[in-house]
């Protein structure tokens, strides 16, 4: 019978947590602590893993920070 598990694992290979990052609460990743690359690249690595998910995200880039929030639960997740 098929179990129930709290979250789906990460993809193989995925660097970075996100289905931590993309759990709706609102995080501020700092570069050289949370990731490597640039904070531009970053938001469009979390643009394309929330579409991967099906979720709308705010994403806000502010010097080496990137500001982000999956909205879930009716506050813009797709169908």
């Amino acid at each position: 019978m098929a179990r129930k598990v709290d979250r789906i694992p990460a993809r193989n290979g995925s660097k970075y947590p996100w289905n931590e990052w993309l759990d709706g609460d609102m995080r501020e990743l700092a570069q050289g602590e949370d990731f490597t690359i640039s904070a531009s690249q970053l938001a469009r690595s979390a643009w394309a893993a929330a579409n991967r998910r099906r979720v709308d995200v705010t994403i806000r880039v502010r010097g080496d920070k990137v500001y982000i929030q999956a909205l879930l639960n009716g506050e813009g997740a797709r169908p």
